[in-house]
């Protein structure tokens, strides 16, 4: 059985500095979404999708610390300038692939829900198919368990083009909703910018999603904890 929320959470976690409101950081977001968009696959030639194939092949097998760019450039079959020619850094490169992988997500998840008509319905669906993406993606599941300082770190310090992002997606499908007359009026940056947090929240605690093993489990805590905040609820 669900537990019930108590009255008034919503209002409790606004006091918190959880978000930034994207009318006082507006030129933060647009470098941030800017930074994320410049390593999206359609700017990239096949030579380059192909490095992140490999890259992402390279790190899922031996993990981001212990993969060189030369042993990623033997997995392209190209040299390692060309990789350097376009990712003149390792670290650009693991960038790359996340963002890449993040676009990846929101596409799937786009896939199986865009036929959900009711709005809260289809946002449960939405989260309950990305709690299972991260439990079950070999790359998130790789490092979790052989290098997590790496997780944390692209997760935490460098996480902020794809936390960015993901607000920006979120915000905009709170909004779709809105316009469907599902959600009242308000602001959806801020409820927005908790959900990207919460999701990464679950990757950077595997516990959590550990708990959350089975779509009908995933959906019972959705419903009873996500649901209410795109409500209003309290």
């Amino acid at each position: 059985m669900s537990r019930e929320l108590p009255r008034g959470w919503f209002s409790s976690l606004r006091c918190y500095n959880l978000t930034e409101s994207v009318s006082e950081k507006r030129a933060d977001r647009i470098s941030a979404d800017t930074e994320i968009a410049s390593a999206a696959p359609e700017r990239l030639d096949l030579t380059g999708e192909r490095i992140l194939d490999a890259a992402l092949a390279q790190f899922e097998e031996q993990g981001i610390k212990r993969s060189s760019v030369e042993a990623i450039a033997r997995r392209a079959g190209v040299t390692r300038v060309t990789v350097y020619r376009r990712f003149p850094r390792k670290t650009a490169l693991v960038e790359a692939v996340v963002a890449r992988e993040a676009r990846r997500l929101v596409a799937e998840v786009d896939a199986r829900t865009s036929t959900v008509d009711d709005a809260e319905a289809r946002a449960v669906e939405s989260f309950v198919q990305l709690i299972g993406w991260l439990r079950d993606h070999a790359l998130v599941r790789r490092l979790l368990a052989t290098e997590p300082e790496s997780v944390l770190r692209t997760l935490t310090v460098d996480a902020g083009p794809v936390v960015a992002f993901g607000t920006a997606y979120i915000a905009e499908q709170i909004r779709r909703g809105q316009r469907e007359g599902a959600f009242p009026a308000y602001d959806p940056e801020p409820v927005a910018g908790i959900f990207a947090r919460f999701i990464q929240s679950l990757i950077l605690t595997p516990d959590a999603l550990g708990r959350l093993d089975d779509e009908a489990t995933a959906r019972e805590f959705v419903r009873a904890h996500v649901a209410p905040m795109l409500r209003r609820d309290g």
